[in-house]
């Protein structure tokens, strides 16, 4: 369990708390939380309010907090006591095999933290923007470099399109996030969409580095839809995100004329999405994967430790799986 906070150990400004879905009561809770508050002090005025614990608090913080049967919820709320704005998390998640409650909140005006959640988040906007304009510089040198290229006028009419739709996309919900527009509504998962948004956005460079992309799923593979749309509420525009610097990543250390493919299969707990491609590394690299500091292959590693804060603040598994020709990432859901 403590595996599992191990990676707000270095963020003052985000606190985390597992709860028994039972009875909710508090299993364990970060360091962040646990070096100003003792978990034992459950009746402290700051902690009551921010878990919104209704039985006992004798404010109105609760009550713009959550009820504890509204689970997988995400929200901008504001405490009274502290005079704060915070971004909360409430979901159910697997840990140790064992299914625990975990509320996340982070300190939104805490802007001086460069590890807490909003913060991340920004900074997956503007990483994500850059890969874009990557593309785009890509194409660019690929037209002047390759006459061939620029005679294929469907090819780069379709890469040019889809970077400057995905450009204007993403600067938008760059914007609305900055402003603080953080929607708690259900969102469906479409995978299918996800799958064809970045493959669409990766085309340029699949084909400069001569790579291959396949997607392998089973009969059921649509089932995905359902079955996330049913017990997650995600916000669509931020998984995409993470999907996308992935597969990016991916394409930045394949090997020429490797292969990447993204696998979708059942599991223990739903279904798995793997993404998996052609690649040696070292047990340092694959040590440091998910590193925040290290630098890792081709890129500065940041994208992947984002992508992972923001899967374990969803509650969704992403873990590094071994293979030794081979990087694959499995994401589960």
């Amino acid at each position: 369990m403590k595996d599992y906070l191990k990676i707000f150990e270095n963020d003052s400004a985000v606190y985390a708390v597992i709860f028994d879905p039972k009875d909710n009561t508090i299993v364990e809770a970060s360091d962040s939380l646990l070096n100003q508050f003792p978990l034992k002090d459950y009746k402290n005025k700051f902690l009551r309010d921010l878990v919104g614990c209704s039985a006992v608090c004798e404010t109105e913080c609760h009550k713009s907090v959550f009820k504890k049967d509204k689970i997988n919820v995400t929200k901008l709320i504001h405490c009274q006591f502290l005079g704060k704005n915070f971004i909360v998390r409430y979901f159910e998640t697997l840990i140790e095999g064992k299914k625990y409650n975990v509320m996340i909140f982070d300190d939104f005006e805490d802007t001086e933290s460069l590890g807490n959640v909003y913060s991340n988040i920004n900074k997956l906007y503007e990483h994500e923007i850059k890969n874009i304009l990557n593309s785009l510089s890509c194409l660019s040198m690929e037209l002047k470099d390759h006459v061939d290229l620029s005679q294929d006028i469907d090819f780069v009419s379709t890469c040019l399109d889809g970077s400057i739709n995905n450009l204007i996309s993403v600067t938008d919900q760059y914007f609305g996030f900055k402003a603080g527009q953080i929607g708690d509504t259900k969102c469906t998962l479409n995978i299918t969409n996800l799958i064809k948004d970045f493959y669409d956005k990766e085309k340029i460079n699949l084909r400069l580095n001569k790579l291959t992309f396949t997607i392998v799923g089973d009969e059921h593979s649509e089932d995905l839809n359902s079955y996330v749309g049913n017990n997650y509420v995600l916000d669509n525009c931020l998984l995409a995100l993470m999907f996308s610097n992935i597969v990016n990543n991916s394409v930045k250390y394949t090997q020429e004329y490797g292969e990447i493919q993204l696998i979708i299969k059942p599991s223990d707990t739903g279904y798995s999405v793997i993404i998996e491609n052609d690649a040696i590394i070292t047990d340092e690299q694959r040590e440091q994967f998910f590193s925040k500091d290290k630098k890792i292959f081709h890129g500065s590693g940041k994208g992947l430790y984002l992508s992972k804060m923001l899967s374990v603040t969803y509650g969704i598994d992403m873990q590094l799986i071994d293979r030794k020709d081979k990087v694959a990432i499995s994401i589960n859901f």
